[in-house]
This record gives C-alpha cells, structure tokens and sequence, in this order.
C-alpha cells in the first residue's frame, strides 16, 4: 500500500483543490487555519506564498534526487498542479507572482526530467505563467529552438548549433509533452490576435474611424492607428522566428505533423487577416508602417520557403512509410495488421487534407499583399518566391496506394 507520508500528501492537495478551486472567497481563511503560526495581519499574497515556497521545496527536493524514495513522479506532478492552482490567487504585479515565475523559469531551465508527464506539468506551469507576467511568445520561441535542435533538421546533412534554453526539453520529452504546449499555446496567443484583427475591423466598419477617434486631429488619428497595427506586428514577427524553427524541424509522422500544419495554417490566416485590415484602413495611414513591413520581410525570407520544403519532406516521409509497409506486407505473405493499416490510412488523410489548407492560406495572404503592394507602391512581394512545391501539392499516387492497400487488408 501507500506510505502515510503520500497518503497524507494526497489529502492535502485534494482538499487545497477543492477549496481554491469551488470555494475562492474562502481560501485565506482556509489558509490560516490549516498554519496558525501564520500572523493575522499577514496579506492574502502573503498567506499564498507561504504555501507556495513548501511545495516549491518539495518539488524541488524531488528534482534534485533528494526525496525520490518519498514520491513518485504523479505526487509531484499533482503539487505542480496545486502550485499554478494558488499562483492564480496572486495579482499579477506582485512580487510573490515573481517569485514563482523565476522559480518556474529556473526549474525548467536547469532540471533535465524524464518523466513526458510531469515535464508536460512543468512547461504548462511556464506557459500559464509568462503569459500572465510578460506574455508567452518569446518562451514559445526558445522552446521552439530547443525542440528543433533536439529532434533534428528535415535536411539530414545539417548540423545545428548547441543553443537549448531549457534543460527539461530533451530527446524523450521535445515531440512527446513539449511539441503538444508549444501548439496549444500558439493556438491560445494567435485566437486572441484573430480576435484582436476582427474587433478592429467591425469597429472601423460600424464607425467611421473619425467617430472611433473622435476630437483628434488627423495625424493623430493616424498615429493611434499605427500604434495598433505595429504592436500587433511585433508580436507576430516572435511568432515568425518560432515557427521558423518548427517547420526545419524532422518532426514525426503522424499527429505532431498534422498539428504543425494546422498552427502554420493558423499563422498565415491571422496574417492575411491582418493585412486585409491594413488595406481597409490604409486611406487613412497613407504608408506601410515600418514593423507590418518588417513582418513581411520575415515571413517571405525566413517562413514560406521553408513551409514548401516542410511540405516535400511530410510527403516524402508518407511515401517512405508506404514502401516501408508494402515490404513488410510482402514479407509476411500478405498478412498484415489491418488495425496498423487503417490508422495510417486516416492519418494520411488527415495530413493530405491539412496541405491544401495551407498551401490556400499562404496564397490568400500573398492576394492581399499584391494587393496592398499597387496601393502604397512599395514592392511587398519582394522576399515572396513561387516554389515548385505549389506542383505537388499531394502525392496521389502514395495516397492512392495506401489507401488501396488499407482497404486490401481490410478485406482479408
């Protein structure tokens, strides 16, 4: 059975999860009687941190080797948990939220963990708090560097340089915990910039932009205007470096390639959502603001060329696996695995389905940029190349043969 020092630890974090979690309002006092030696003039911050810093030290201890005979890696992960659980009862300026945030940081960086599970817990944790303390783009950045650098560059004769940032992103954790949060969290971050775009454009279509302005001059209309746009850009153009690592990346086969393909078909849409507002707004701006111009540059020189190569090496990995499987077939007389077959039927469904959707996206993104290029008379298409790839889009004969020989199969 259990030892009393996790059934003890158990209790704990279910009844700190029941409390925080259902009943907010009641957490201080909940707090306070569970350590009377805290001081009744000590603030709700001050109470939370106290917990805090013990499960820190506990997770810590656990890391470091000191209490591996104590508690398991589901132990810890559910203190994890528990830590991100009170951090959200912290107020982002605070200091005690800085506290946490360089704790985590630091955890993430210097602790190598095996476990997929509680390194998934740890990243999460990094994630869900950055975001509340400077925003989460440059973090998906690094992370993105080290998973690149961990899982290899789809051109095997390239060798990359050692620049990891995280020690807990490593061969066993890169594409099975870490790679899922790095999309999930793009997803998060590319939503609200969508939102962003759309709430803008409805306000300049439902209101003049004078009236959304109302009392400023022109120029100062502009300015504001400019301010919106070039912040946005900024934060689009973390996320081009990112992706720029992604997509040089040898991801597996399979779901990890299906969602890298659906955030790239993500990135390219909010882009040319983004432009298509610039286009409507440009009357008033009369110029390309320096930073959409720079985004632009990034997403020519330094993205959609390696999208294209990204796509050759997905369909040249599918064709691959075909051959690999007609082998195997041949040499077990015909019998294979229908179940096997079947999943890498659907799977590579999915993936054909997913290439087209970009492929459409990065077009749309271009219309408006050719677009926006004749109204301002500035050369946007400059770093746009048309590649070859656009030709072979979906390699229908290794489609057609696996799909062929999973229906085959099936029918034995």
């Amino acid at each position: 059975g259990k030892s009393v020092p996790v059934l003890c630890l158990e209790g704990s974090v279910q009844l700190l999860h029941t409390v925080v979690g259902r009943f907010p309002g009641r957490t201080e006092a909940f707090l306070s009687s569970v350590n009377s030696a805290l001081q009744e003039s000590a603030s709700t911050a001050e109470k939370v941190h106290f917990f805090l810093k013990f499960f820190q030290r506990m997770t810590t201890a656990f890391l470091n080797g000191s209490t591996r005979g104590d508690w398991g890696t589901r132990d810890i992960q559910s203190i994890v948990g528990l830590i991100g659980l009170l951090a959200n009862e912290l107020d982002t300026e605070s200091q005690e939220l800085d506290q946490v945030y360089e704790w985590t940081h630091s955890q993430c960086k210097e602790q190598n963990v095996d476990d997929s599970q509680l390194t998934k817990a740890l990243v999460s944790l990094l994630l869900t708090l950055t975001s509340r303390h400077k925003g989460s783009v440059k973090i998906i950045r690094k992370l993105s560097q080290d998973i690149h650098y961990h899982l290899g560059d789809i051109d095997e004769d390239i060798e990359l340089e050692c620049r990891t940032h995280f020690a807990i992103v490593n061969p066993r954790t890169a594409s099975s915990s870490v790679l899922g949060l790095v999309y999930a969290q793009t997803e998060t971050v590319l939503n609200d910039a969508e939102w962003l775009i759309g709430r803008l454009k409805s306000e300049s279509t439902s209101n003049p932009v004078e009236e959304l302005f109302e009392g400023m001059q022109s120029s100062t209309i502009g300015t504001q205007m400019e301010e919106h746009c070039s912040s946005l850009c900024e934060r689009l153009m973390n996320f081009v470096v990112a992706f720029h690592e992604l997509v040089q990346t040898a991801i597996p086969s399979g779901p990890s390639s299906e969602g890298l393909l659906k955030a790239v078909t993500k990135l390219y849409t909010v882009l040319a959502n983004l432009v298509k507002y610039y286009l409507s707004i440009y009357p008033q701006l009369c110029c390309v603001i320096p930073n959409l111009r720079k985004l632009v540059e990034m997403v020519g020189s330094h993205l959609s060329q390696q999208v294209y190569s990204l796509i050759a090496y997905i369909q040249s990995t599918q064709a691959s696996g075909s051959t690999e499987q007609q082998d195997s077939k041949g040499k077990k007389g015909g019998k294979g695995k229908p179940k096997a077959a079947s999943s890498g039927k659907v799977m590579v469904r999915k993936e054909t389905r997913s290439i087209p959707s970009l492929i459409f996206a990065m077009e749309q993104l271009e219309k408006f940029l050719i677009q926006l290029s004749k109204k301002s008379k500035v050369n946007l298409m400059e770093n746009f190349k048309r590649s070859t790839s656009r030709d072979f889009r979906i390699n229908h004969q290794t489609v057609e043969a696996i799909l062929n020989d999973g229906s085959f199969e099936e029918e034995e």
